[in-house]
């Protein structure tokens, strides 16, 4: 009970936020929710990225970049802009400023109408930089979970208590100073107890300056980096294959600073970009953290042990003994940096890291996919990437080195990714190549893949985007994946191949689009001394209508699974929302049944602000969601979720210390966002 009231206290103590939120903000945050569901593939959700993106995207919404003062840098943020849209929109600002409406965008070319109503939500017409006196701003937000179940750790296995609860401030001071801060506390984890004396058992804090004489760009604590296409540092926005045909190989050195509730692919020092001439910039960083890592031990030729990391870790949870005992129980040290030629319409890069562990890493190598794992207490990281952006005709690419794993002739592993687009008219066609050895090692690697490192892969992408008319635009990529060496449960040299076709129709209040997926994929068999064919068809059906202030949303998902099982899922689902004066009302209903875990289907849904929710669904249900977003006040705002997974096949939920031994699962969520 101490709890409960301690997260009351939390959400409704009075404080303060940073920019103004009205109702229409509100409907900016729904346009980030169908950007978001346009860009992910139906089966993509569950990749803990998303998390970090949306509440990326969330941030730069909140905090709007003024057309009249950005920079190629500040629209490089948004990551729906391809290389030859930022460039088109600085030309116009170069030859036009100030911009005086935002229906000025229509004039650019490239800039078609979806990405032009989505940019609405990121950037405004402000004052021109001679007249621009920025005013700081501040932004409070506090979130609490409630569950109405108990799970069997609650009872005896966790340290903490149920709840689960975070607060993140950010000041900016126009757009060249910027500040954040996140704390976080899962359900389960100590609260001021055990290891997490100083209260939460996550904190991360960075300070951010912009446009300092040479100094472009630099960020003190904690923050995320990404080099050229990601071969040896990306993190970055990192996209699905869908997203990668608007992103169009955009090879920015991006630094930003960490505002994620996210704990792990995060970089903690001192990072920054300095232009040297006209045509050069440096970046350079240096980052040392502790970091979750599983522990073990060798023993020495003279009869010591020494401690060896097994396992390094990136959930974050910090619920249980064993957990806990895994905290920060080993530290990493990273520097490096890139040198960055540009001119006109080409860019070069050289980019390099070195990495030191405070112990040697040692995994289980005995296990045949672990055979070329990353080991020892240093790992080092070069590369070269290139870009050309013509009119019709975009090359980029980024080939990379680092020694080899394991034992042969050759002591330099090679990874390297090439991208070719053509752009006529409303047509745009693409081919990537990418070659990943199964002996590099990149562990801060975040690239285009079909697998979860940037290693052991090869393979070909083609996608094609075709504005068919101002309406209807047609997306559709091919990919072919061979795996020369073992993966986790394939024990032998493997193939993939996933095809997409999406169609969306996009008509003053109306939205149809249609999606279909089809995805071949091989593991071993029962005996493991064999290949099975895993083939997935994936669909879904959407139509949205929005008849202000009234907007309905009605999808149809189904999934049919051979594994080399027959496996099928279907998910109904309506949605309606209600715009009032100072409130938005929603309720949402999905019926859901699939045979089992492979037919499994997911559903975007919407939240609290800076979280991205695509609940996984499997089994037979259904799914209630009521949500409420509230203008209290001209500074204060309240967002409230109600979500209900009702069973008809089961009578526990889960298993282990997170079983429910109950048939439904309830959890109410609140928000408090303030500004001053």
């Amino acid at each position: 009970m101490k709890t409960f009231l301690l997260l009351g206290v939390a959400l409704m103590t009075p404080s303060f936020n940073t920019i103004a939120q009205t109702v229409s903000d509100s409907l900016g945050v729904n346009a980030i929710d169908e950007f978001i569901d346009a860009s992910i593939d139906i089966d993509e959700a569950e990749s803990t990225s998303w998390e970090t993106i949306y509440e990326d995207l969330d941030a730069l919404h909140q905090q709007k970049i003024n057309l009249n003062t950005a920079t190629r840098e500040d629209l490089a943020q948004l990551p729906f802009l391809s290389e030859q849209q930022i460039e088109d929109i600085c030309e116009y600002i170069y030859r036009y400023a100030p911009l005086r409406s935002m229906a000025e965008l229509a004039m650019i070319e490239s800039i078609e109408m979806p990405t032009r109503k989505l940019l609405h939500q990121f950037v405004y017409i402000g004052e021109a930089p001679n007249t621009y006196h920025p005013k700081p701003k501040s932004q409070l937000t506090l979130t609490g979970s409630i569950p109405f179940y108990e799970r069997q750790g609650d009872k005896n296995g966790y340290l903490g208590y149920p709840y689960r609860h975070s607060l993140r401030y950010t000041l900016n001071v126009g757009p060249h100073l910027k500040a954040g801060f996140v704390a976080s506390q899962d359900a389960g984890e100590p609260f001021f107890a055990n290891r997490n004396g100083w209260g939460y058992d996550y904190y991360s804090a960075y300070i951010q300056a912009k446009k300092l004489g040479s100094v472009k760009n630099l960020v003190v604590g904690r923050y995320r980096l990404r080099m050229g296409q990601g071969l040896i540092m990306g993190g970055d926005f990192a996209f699905g294959k869908l997203m990668t045909l608007a992103h169009l190989g955009r090879t920015d050195t991006n630094l930003r600073g960490h505002s994620s509730r996210m704990e792990a692919d995060y970089l903690q020092g001192v990072g920054t970009t300095v232009a040297l001439s006209r045509h050069f910039d440096m970046t350079g960083f240096i980052s040392y953290r502790n970091i979750d890592a599983t522990m073990d031990s060798i023993a020495m030729d003279d009869g010591s042990m020494q401690a060896t990391i097994r396992t390094l870790l990136k959930t974050g949870y910090h619920r249980t003994p064993s957990e806990m005992e895994r905290k920060h129980n080993a530290s990493e040290f990273i520097a490096g940096g890139n040198l960055v030629f540009h001119q006109n319409r080409f860019s070069a890069s050289l980019n390099a890291l070195y990495g030191q562990f405070s112990k040697p890493l040692r995994p289980d190598t005995a296990t045949l996919f672990r055979r070329y794992q990353a080991q020892g207490s240093h790992y080092r990281n070069a590369s070269i990437g290139y870009r050309y952006r013509g009119r019709k005709l975009s090359l980029s690419g980024e080939t990379a080195i680092s020694p080899a794993s394991g034992t042969s002739e050759s002591n330099i592993a090679l990874a390297t990714l090439n991208m070719l687009s053509f752009t006529q008219n409303d047509l745009t066609l693409m081919v990537l190549q990418r070659f990943y050895s199964y002996r590099y090692i990149a562990l801060h690697a975040q690239s285009f893949s079909e697998g979860t490192n940037i290693q052991n892969e090869s393979g070909v992408y083609l996608g094609a985007k075709w504005n068919a008319s101002r309406q209807l635009t047609l997306m559709a990529y091919a990919d072919y994946t061979y795996f020369p060496w073992a993966r986790y449960q394939v024990d032998f040299p493997s193939h993939a191949f996933d095809a997409h076709f999406s169609a969306l129709y996009q008509r003053e209040n109306l939205r149809i689009s249609a999606r279909y997926r089809f995805h071949i994929r091989e593991k071993n068999n029962e005996d493991k001394n064999a290949l099975d064919t895993h083939t997935e068809h994936r669909a879904r059906l959407q139509l949205a209508i929005n008849a202000a202030p009234w907007n309905f949303k009605t999808q149809i998902h189904a999934v049919q699974a051979y594994t080399p099982q027959s496996s099928f899922g279907i998910l109904l689902s309506q949605n309606v929302a209600y715009q009032f004066q100072r409130a938005t009302l929603n309720a949402g209903i999905a019926y859901f049944n699939t045979t089992d875990y492979d037919s499994r289907l997911y559903l975007q849904e919407p939240d609290m602000r800076f979280t991205f929710s695509a609940p996984m669904l499997y089994g037979h249900g259904i799914r209630y969601t009521f949500f409420a977003d509230v203008k209290l006040s001209k500074n204060i705002f309240l967002r409230a979720k109600l979500a209900t997974n009702s069973y008809f096949d089961r009578n526990h939920i889960s298993s282990s210390l997170q079983q429910i031994n109950h048939s439904s699962q309830t959890d109410l969520h609140l928000q408090l966002h303030m500004r001053f």
